[in-house]
């Protein structure tokens, strides 16, 4: 099977960074934060609402409503599926990847935050493409 073209979280995110306030750059920090601990302690239901909490501020700071209606439920389902084979998953490298990509917004780094993107992209596809193949 060829790969999947790239989907629209990754091609909103470069752009979020800019945009962003002092306050939401903050909150991305943190979130961040938050995500790792999640990963560090193997607590998927806290490290799941963490991510759900990051979408929501990445979302916020990209400043394009019809951009988050159009991937809410792609993020949603890619939740649901990773609870499902939350087994199969490295949660630590998950949280590497997001944290990448809060982080690169947060310093409005949007070479940074588009590569910590495709990274992100790229792991949850092998991820899902281990589950369906294998």
């Amino acid at each position: 099977m060829g790969r999947w073209p790239r989907r629209g979280a990754p091609a909103r995110t470069p752009r979020r960074g800019p945009r962003a306030t002092p306050t939401q750059r903050a909150a991305l920090r943190t979130a961040a934060g938050l995500l790792r601990a999640a990963a560090g302690a193997d607590d998927l239901p806290a490290f799941l609402r963490a991510d759900r909490a990051a979408d929501a501020l990445l979302d916020a700071a990209a400043c394009n409503p019809f951009a988050t209606r159009a991937v809410a439920p792609l993020h949603t389902h890619c939740r649901r599926f990773w609870y499902r084979y939350r087994h199969e998953g490295d949660l630590d490298r998950s949280a590497d990847g997001h944290v990448a990509v809060l982080t690169a917004v947060a310093e409005a780094d949007e070479a940074a935050a588009s590569a910590a993107a495709d990274a992100l992209i790229d792991y949850l596809d092998a991820f899902t493409r281990g589950i369906l193949e294998g």
